[in-house]
C-alpha cells in the first residue's frame, strides 16, 4: 500500500510539473508573438516614415554633384593630358624661321573675278513678208476666155468625154475662176475635150498665173491657143 500511494504521489507531481510546463510554454510563445507583433508594426511605421519624409533639396544637390563629378572625372582627365601633350609638342625654339606667308593666294583673292558678260537678247524672229502680188494682167487674165489663136492659156486637165469635162469645168468656177472646154480632135484618139483658163498675150505672164494656180493646188501647163 505504501509503494501504491508513493507511485500516485510521484504521478501527482509530474503531472503537476507538466501542466505549469505547458502553461509557461504557452504564456511565452504568446509573448514572443507579442514581441514580434510590436516590433513588426514600429519598423513598418519607420519604412513609412522614411518614405513619406520629404528629400533635403541641399543634400540631394550635392548628391548630384558628386555623381556628376564621377562620371565626368574620365573626360576631365583625358582633357588635361591632352592639353599637356599639346603643350609639349610645341615648338621650344624661339630662333626658328617661320615660314613666309602664302602671297601668291592673296594676290589672286585680290584680282577682281571678272563678272560674266549678260546674255545677248535673242533678235525676234523676221516676219514673213508676204509675196508679191502678181501682176494685174495675170489675175485679170484668169478670169478671161476663152482664147483665140495665137493667144496663151494654161490647160489644167483632159477628158475623154464632154460630161467629165463639164464636172472638172464646174468644180473651177465654184473655186472662182472661169475656165472652158475645147474639144479636140486627135489622130488615132478621137476627140479630147481640154479644160482652159486664162487667156494672156505672152508666156511670160502665162507663166506667172500658172504658178498661182500651183499655189492653190491645180496643176497646168502653159500652152498656146490653136
Amino acid at each position: 500500500m505504501r509503494d501504491v500511494r508513493k507511485i500516485q504521489q510521484h504521478l501527482g507531481g509530474a503531472r503537476s510539473q507538466i501542466v505549469w510546463l505547458t502553461l509557461g510554454g504557452m504564456v511565452a510563445l504568446g509573448c514572443t508573438f507579442a514581441l514580434g507583433v510590436m516590433v513588426g508594426r514600429r519598423a513598418e511605421k519607420l519604412r513609412v516614415a522614411q518614405h513619406e519624409a520629404p528629400t533635403d533639396p541641399l543634400k540631394q544637390i550635392d548628391a548630384e554633384h558628386k555623381l556628376h563629378d564621377e562620371l565626368t572625372y574620365y573626360a576631365r582627365l583625358t582633357q588635361a593630358h591632352g592639353e599637356r601633350a599639346t603643350v609639349a609638342s610645341a615648338d621650344p625654339l624661339p630662333n626658328k624661321k617661320t615660314r613666309a606667308p602664302d602671297t601668291t593666294k592673296i594676290a589672286t583673292d585680290a584680282v577682281e573675278t571678272p563678272r560674266p558678260a549678260p546674255l545677248a537678247t535673242p533678235a525676234p524672229p523676221a516676219t514673213p513678208q508676204p509675196a508679191p502680188a502678181p501682176p494685174t494682167d495675170v489675175m485679170g487674165g484668169l478670169a478671161t476666155g476663152p482664147a483665140k489663136s495665137g493667144e496663151y492659156t494654161i490647160q489644167v486637165s483632159s477628158f475623154q468625154t464632154a460630161d467629165e469635162a463639164s464636172a472638172y469645168a464646174a468644180s473651177l468656177k465654184r473655186k472662182g475662176y472661169s475656165p472652158y472646154v475645147v474639144a479636140t480632135q486627135i489622130a488615132g484618139k478621137g476627140t479630147w475635150h481640154r479644160v482652159r483658163l486664162g487667156v494672156f498675150p505672152s508666156s511670160e505672164a502665162a507663166t506667172l498665173a500658172k504658178q498661182q494656180l500651183v499655189a492653190s493646188d491645180i496643176a497646168g501647163w502653159v500652152v498656146k491657143a490653136e
